[in-house]
């Protein structure tokens, strides 16, 4: 059976740990933390949890993968998958910095949407940050674009 975007979101949050202090959920996953009424919105099943996080050094790159590798995420090395993959136990986390020079690509959104971020808390009880939904939809829209009009 398929996880709702929200129990898939919280597996990844838990995955994080004290990391979740320096990420912001950024992609469909969250979508549902923005409606009004969530029980009646058609939100489509996401097939990953995207995440940022504000690094601007490819060292600084390197140590997120250690940090990450001791939290028992490992890199996705699937055919086609991209190089920001992660999977954690079956869900897979895409964890993007902001700094497009680190991977090779950003959304000329991260930079402020992360400096706007709100928190939110999410049924399980955990905290995480989200985008305000001006930079959530902008980052949506940039996706969109660069992905060239597929998979909004």
């Amino acid at each position: 059976m398929n996880k709702t975007n929200l129990e898939t979101l919280q597996i990844a949050a838990e995955g994080l740990g004290e990391l979740r202090e320096e990420v912001v959920f950024v992609g469909g996953a969250v979508a549902e933390l923005y409606a009004k009424n969530p029980k009646i919105s058609d939100i489509r099943i996401t097939m990953d949890v995207d995440c940022i996080i504000e690094i601007s050094s490819l060292v600084g790159y390197y140590k997120l993968e250690e940090i990450l590798r001791s939290k028992s995420f490992r890199n996705d090395q699937s055919e086609g998958a991209p190089i920001c993959r992660w999977l954690y136990k079956d869900i897979k986390v895409d964890v993007m910095p902001t700094d497009e020079k680190i991977l090779g690509f950003s959304n000329k959104w991260y930079k402020e949407g992360i400096a706007s971020k709100v928190e939110r808390k999410l049924p399980n009880g955990l905290t995480i940050y989200i985008f305000p939904v001006a930079y959530f939809l902008a980052s949506k829209f940039e996706a969109h674009k660069n992905r060239g009009g597929k998979d909004l």
